[in-house]
């Protein structure tokens, strides 16, 4: 009798293994239907963008910058690439990217300026739905259509916010470059091909180097070697293209960008300008800083949370670059989802969601409305103006603890995070 129950036993086990087999998608189901799902993406990219193309205008917020001001920088650059005049000083917003960004942008001198501003607005939004769906992914959110359709509605969600907002008002590049990031972060195992996104974004953003750190934490030395030859070999070809212009910039033009002074604009959302705003010392808020991003890697690193250890790095490199915009904050779109996965997820659910509810309602609060009269000046605030002036700072410095220490894994009976 003792056997014949053994045997049942185990048959019920094999049946329930059966069972999950069946219900889990393949991998062949996914590869079938991911070029649907592209081609959904595309379509919502290019429905999206135009009508945020039609509506940001007609809203005229207070504090958003003009329409394609960041575009025109790419496409002159596109205009003078061969010329000294590429990274000559101008009154007007320079060219600061690197040799191989210029190249890049050759294409748009023969794009008409409404045509290349809006395919760079749909690669925005098809580049914020696929870094969503990649951080869902990656953390096993419901099933497959259940992450997808998040990721349509977060990523139309997240245009309507300030980051991405003014991103696409200024034909901006940062949501392209942090879904490269993603991508290559999201990736299982560690090959030395899934580093070339990676160094493909430093090259045309060096600030997106700032993760690389993270995969050899990681281990993922492949990864980082990619990386890193990658962006060598687009220093290499921007020095055979543009000869001592691509020089000029990496001798003369960057090492300048770092020397200048603290921009207090209310849109300037880096540690520096949050301490002039506040009227702290700076060796507090750096020292802070440090700290904070030392523990939060420590703690990412020891849960082995990949897709943290980089958010930490890369909400670190904004706080301490010397400019960083509202628009360079997209990173917190990935850090939201995270927090979303927490409430999901852990037992203890108030303290996440009041930090989820924190960080949209930063993200989705209007800056210029920070300020009486809505002045864009950043100087002689009060602690009552200085505070929601400088939100994104200190909203990034509160992340680097609190987003490794957000609980991600399935929920467990014991769960008391």
């Amino acid at each position: 009798m003792t056997e014949n129950r053994s045997r049942e036993h185990d048959s019920t086990r094999v049946d329930d293994r059966v069972e999950t087999i069946r219900a889990r998608p393949s991998a062949e189901d996914g590869r079938r239907t991911a070029p649907w799902f592209a081609v959904a993406v595309l379509a919502y990219a290019v429905v999206v963008s135009t009508a945020l193309a039609v509506v940001i205008p007609e809203a005229a917020l207070v504090g958003d910058p003009e329409w394609g001001l960041d575009y025109r920088v790419y496409a002159r650059a596109s205009r003078e690439l061969w010329t000294p005049a590429l990274y000559e000083p101008r009154p007007e917003l320079p060219f600061l990217y690197p040799p191989i960004a210029g190249l890049l942008f050759a294409a748009l001198r023969f794009t008409p300026e409404a045509l290349g501003h809006a395919v760079l607005n749909i690669a925005t939004v098809a580049a914020t739905v696929t870094s969503t769906y990649c951080v869902l992914d990656r953390y096993d959110f419901g099933t497959r259509t259940q992450r997808r359709a998040l990721a349509f509605a977060a990523a139309g969600f997240f245009s309507l916010t300030t980051p991405w907002r003014t991103e696409l008002v200024l034909g901006q590049i940062n949501s392209i470059l942090l879904a490269a990031v993603i991508i290559a972060v999201t990736r299982t195992g560690d090959r030395a091909r899934d580093g070339v996104l990676l160094g493909a974004a430093t090259s045309i953003k060096l600030a997106a180097g700032i993760v690389v750190p993270g995969f050899l934490l990681a281990r993922r030395w492949r990864t980082a070697a990619g990386a890193a030859l990658t962006f060598l070999v687009s220093v290499a070809i921007g020095v055979l293209a543009l000869g001592d212009t691509a020089v000029h910039y990496w001798l003369d033009v960057l090492p300048r960008m770092s020397n200048g002074p603290v921009r207090t604009e209310i849109f300037s959302q880096n540690l520096a300008a949050a301490l002039s705003r506040l009227g702290l010392a700076p060796p507090l808020g750096w020292g802070l800083l440090a700290a904070s991003t030392v523990l939060g890697l420590s703690i990412a690193v020891r849960r082995r949370d990949h897709l943290t250890t980089v958010l930490v790095l890369g909400m670190a490199g904004l706080l301490a670059q010397p400019v960083t915009w509202t628009h360079h904050w997209v990173w917190l779109g990935p850090a939201a989802l995270v927090l979303l996965v927490g409430v999901a997820r852990c037992a203890h659910r108030l303290r996440w969601a009041c930090c989820l509810v924190l960080l949209l309602g930063t993200i989705l609060f209007p800056v210029g409305y920070a300020l009486p009269e809505h002045s864009l000046s950043g100087s002689g605030l009060s602690i009552g103006q200085a505070l929601p002036a400088s939100g994104y700072a200190l909203l990034g410095l509160a992340l680097l603890v609190l987003i490794p220490l957000c609980p991600t894994g399935r929920r467990s009976q014991g769960a008391t995070t």
